[in-house]
């Protein structure tokens, strides 16, 4: 991974719930309109958000900010 990257996950890791909310909401205001309707049709997909939370690369991340592997937080 990036250095860019990595930085940001110690970012989100050291922040607070709510300093992760509105980074969050910053970064869901960045995107265009076509953006956002899909990335809210993901989130709402329960399947799929499973199918991508069982994912290595997703379990890679949590195992980064410190979350656990196998379930959700």
């Amino acid at each position: 991974m990036s250095d860019n990257f990595e930085d940001m996950l110690s970012k989100i890791k050291n922040n607070t719930d709510e300093e992760n909310r509105e980074l969050a909401q910053q970064l869901h205001s960045n995107l265009s309109q076509d953006q956002a309707s899909k990335l809210n049709s993901l989130l709402s997909n329960s399947e799929l958000m499973n199918k991508l939370m069982a994912s290595d690369a997703v379990k890679n991340i949590l195992n980064k900010l410190g979350g656990e592997q196998n379930g959700h937080q």
